[in-house]
């Protein structure tokens, strides 16, 4: 079940609604149909940065809607700027076989700076990311 949320902040950038949750979770809603350029992906990802801020530390759900694509070059933009996000961990929600082979394939090849976990429901991303809070925070402490 996914816990009650308390929405801290919201805004859309192209393509990409995003939700940034009080329990330091944000949602990245991806709306179906969509295929992301790099420079989509460019403004995505500055607009990811600039509204979080680089003090905070937050765990993201990133919620693929169906039929979404990117472009190899988007998706490398966006791996060349883990190092700069203030993002400690992905969970992918992929509605289909054809995302979670492009999802894996991210995963093997380019190697993510961050852990990224695939799921196929948000209450299973949800929990998994609250745990990766967890333990950061504890590692913080």
């Amino acid at each position: 079940m996914v816990s009650e949320r308390v929405i801290a902040k919201e805004w859309v950038e192209r393509q990409v609604r995003f939700i940034v949750r009080e329990d330091d979770i944000v949602e990245y809603h991806i709306a179906p149909n969509t295929h992301i350029t790099l420079e989509d992906q460019i403004a995505i990802t500055g607009s990811l940065i600039r509204e979080l801020g680089s003090v905070k530390r937050y765990a993201m759900i990133m919620d693929t809607g169906e039929f979404a694509t990117a472009d190899p070059e988007a998706t490398r933009y966006g791996r060349s700027q883990e190092e700069v996000s203030p993002l400690i961990a992905v969970g992918n929600i992929s509605r289909n076989l054809a995302q979670r082979l492009v999802a894996n394939f991210y995963f093997t090849v380019l190697k993510p700076s961050m852990p990224y976990r695939m799921f196929s429901n948000m209450e299973d991303a949800e929990a998994w990311c609250l745990e990766m809070l967890e333990a950061q925070r504890k590692k913080n402490s």
